[in-house]
């Protein structure tokens, strides 16, 4: 690479309101940075610098670390977890150690990590050897709830593949056992799933406004919104958790989502944006060598030949009703009236009703076998990835859709376990190993209610 007799300028400077000298300004290797000034004291303002682009970051609120500071101080960052400072006081030298990170793989003994299709929430367990109560006990211990997990794997000298952030929200101590356990819950977890709008339940704003005012209500900085164009005033009950509002939201911007990604990154959008932050795929494994065990289990209970779809116009008037067949599989004995009769929402158009009942029917499609697999460990697996199962000699087969996964590591071995569904539909493109789901779908045991199911399909009906 030839060098530049240019040399890096930067365009822009960075002040920070308030500051009586130069201060310190640190990157924590995320996207995350830090400005440590004096200002009648020793403060900090903290940033989020998106993809590198310093400019565009808006330090936060300030924030006092010491009211009696030195006349001078310098900081540095030189190792991850760990940020040094030295001040001058008159004639006096202060060196300052602060330790806001810690690796625990050296006292890990087993962890897993849980996600599945019919939930947004991931959660995490860890086993840990007991390194004493004054590490786990004292005022300033790491080991408190909302503390940050950064949960990764390597496999000989790869790099680290991320399995996901989740906060804790649960410790189990006893001094005199040799281990100790703790768990989590990712962001949309544990910042979203049980905090209230309490005292601020109005916002006036395009629906990516209104989303991004919750997660800041919320304490949520790794986020990224897509677009939209229409402006809403919007009302919240104190008692709606956010995850609540947001469902309110996107009942009015039909097919957005929420998903979070490995790096802890919460993405709203419509599919096809989210599809830059994280991309389903089409994932290929052989039978003979991929895998250690696996189990299929077949159900007939919620398997249908028919779907029987009613439904009213926008004036009452009753809709034709849509009588369809469902495909089931070849040599399963079915009642030839086994019929799922649903109720369609109201003010559809014929046309979309028909529609809504023809997209049922490819929901319920070959419902009735999961299967379960556990192999070596996959971290780069995503609930939503399609299984597809290959043998020596033997075509490969589409098996479903991946619905659970559980990463498993630790003393007893690394695994990962996922579950496979039979049933929903999916538009895949392998030159790509590009897969866009057109339907939520919850297990192959179907006797919980279709409601969600429904509810997506009629969705998607409405926004074609």
């Amino acid at each position: 690479m030839a060098a530049t007799s240019t040399p890096l300028v930067w365009d822009f400077y960075r002040e920070v309101s308030g500051a009586e000298g130069l201060g310190s300004c640190l990157e924590y290797f995320t996207e995350d940075s830090q400005s440590l000034y004096l200002a009648d004291g020793l403060r900090t303002r903290l940033a989020v610098v998106d993809a590198g682009h310093w400019a565009d970051a808006e330090p936060g609120s300030e924030i006092t670390i010491l009211e009696d500071a030195p006349d001078l101080s310098a900081w540095d960052h030189a190792l991850t977890g760990q940020l040094y400072g030295v001040g001058v006081s008159g004639t006096e030298l202060i060196v300052y150690r602060y330790l806001y990170a810690r690796e625990l793989t050296d006292i890990l003994k087993d962890g897993s990590w849980r996600a599945k299709n019919d939930s947004q929430i991931t959660q995490v367990s860890l086993s840990l050897k007991n390194p004493g109560e004054d590490v786990v006990l004292v005022d300033g211990t790491m080991f408190q709830p909302g503390a940050r997990l950064s949960v990764a794997l390597t496999m000989g000298a790869s790099r680290p593949f991320a399995v996901g952030v989740a906060f804790m929200d649960e410790l189990d101590f006893d001094a005199q056992s040799p281990t100790f356990s703790l768990s989590g819950r990712n962001t949309i977890g544990y910042r979203l799933n049980q905090q209230t709008f309490d005292d601020e339940t109005t916002f006036t704003g395009n629906g990516h406004d209104v989303v991004e005012w919750i997660f800041q209500r919320a304490g949520i900085t790794n986020y990224a919104i897509g677009p939209s164009t229409a402006s809403n005033d919007w009302v919240f009950a104190p008692s709606d958790t956010f995850t609540k509002g947001l469902q309110t939201v996107f009942e009015v911007f039909v097919g957005w989502a929420m998903v979070e990604t490995p790096a802890g990154k919460v993405v709203v959008g419509y599919p096809a944006w989210i599809q830059q932050y994280l991309t389903n795929s089409v994932y290929q494994f052989h039978a003979g060598t991929d895998v250690i065990k696996r189990k299929t289990r077949k159900q007939a209970d919620a398997a249908y030949t028919h779907v029987y779809v009613t439904g009213k116009d926008a004036n009452g008037d009753d809709l034709t009703p849509a009588y369809l067949e469902v495909e089931t599989w070849d040599h399963w004995a079915l009642g030839a009236n086994k019929t799922k009769h649903v109720k369609a929402a109201d003010g559809m158009t014929q046309a979309e009703l028909d529609a809504y009942a023809a997209q049922l029917a490819a929901d319920l499609a070959k419902i009735g076998i999961g299967e379960t697999f556990t192999g070596p460990p996959r971290p780069w697996l995503l609930v939503g990835d399609i299984a597809s199962i290959t043998a020596d000699g033997v075509e490969s087969t589409d098996l479903g859709l991946i619905t659970s996964i559980t990463h498993r590591f630790g003393e007893s071995g690394f695994f990962t376990d996922f579950a496979v569904d039979s049933g929903g539909s999916v538009t895949q493109t392998r030159s790509a190993d590009a897969v866009t789901r057109t339907a939520a779908v919850r297990g192959y045991n179907r006797r919980q209610d279709l409601a969600d199911l429904i509810g997506v399909i009629s969705a998607l009906t409405k926004e074609g």
